[in-house]
């Protein structure tokens, strides 16, 4: 039987991959988390892609910009399968304000956004919640592969245009968590991308212990750019585990 994901951060707090901060706050996320877990691998090495999208109204007051999420998000999909080769990759998203888009599924049958099921029209932004939803659903559906014996390496997105507005977290327990993932594992990527002005986001993401960080202005040209970016940066980690160590390492992101 498959362990929730209360069992599995909880082992992980109990073998030390977790300070006492991360495991209070994942504490209360569980049941959100537990959505994510979706499918298992279908091979011994994986990659798991997440995507967390902003969806609130600022983003979707231009339908330009809107669209060039959509876009940007459906051509990671595109980008991950093309160099997938040997490798499982398992794709998530989450919206910020509107929840599961669809949890880790084989990435041949991962869910692009649309239309349909992207409305950013929410008036509140709960980036730092919703950043420990995602990045506890990154740890417990890694700890979950692992037990089957898989070789585990992640790529996480943070995509947002405004800073946290709602919710209980601070941005310091966001820090806590990153730095448990980065500093106890050498298998996860995470990213962050604003949209809008640049000091702002690199600040805001400094301040969530994201160095990564990736800025776009408004403009739909801007954001299609960033995400070429972020299209090369998934083929490396898609591609192979060494191309995955030459992305740490700064190549490409």
């Amino acid at each position: 039987m498959t362990a929730d994901s209360s069992e599995l951060l909880s082992a992980a707090f109990d073998e030390g991959a977790l300070s006492q901060g991360s495991g209070r706050a994942l504490a209360e996320v569980t049941s959100e988390i537990d959505q994510a877990l979706g499918e298992l691998a279908e091979r011994t090495e994986t990659l798991l892609v997440s995507v967390l999208a902003d969806d609130t109204a600022s983003i979707g007051a231009i339908r330009k910009r809107a669209q060039a999420v959509i876009n940007g998000h459906n051509r990671m999909i595109t980008a991950a399968e093309r160099r997938s080769g040997e490798t499982t990759v398992l794709f998530h998203t989450r919206l910020i304000a509107g929840g599961t888009v669809s949890p880790y599924r084989n990435i041949s049958r991962a869910v692009p956004l649309s239309w349909e099921n992207y409305s950013p029209d929410a008036r509140q932004t709960p980036l730092h919640q919703q950043s420990i939803v995602m990045l506890g659903s990154v740890l417990a559906k890694a700890r979950q592969l692992q037990a089957y014996g898989c070789q585990v390496r992640t790529f996480t997105l943070i995509l947002t245009d405004g800073a946290d507005n709602a919710g209980s977290f601070l941005a310091s327990d966001v820090r806590l968590l990153t730095t448990d993932m980065l500093d106890f594992s050498h298998d996860h990527i995470i990213a962050g991308m604003g949209i809008g002005e640049e000091p702002l986001f690199r600040r805001i993401f400094g301040e969530m212990g994201i160095s990564r960080v990736l800025t776009a202005d408004s403009s739909d040209s801007d954001i299609d750019r960033e995400f070429q970016r972020i299209e090369r940066a998934l083929e490396l980690a898609a591609a192979s585990q060494t191309a995955f160590r030459e992305l740490m390492a700064g190549s490409g992101l």
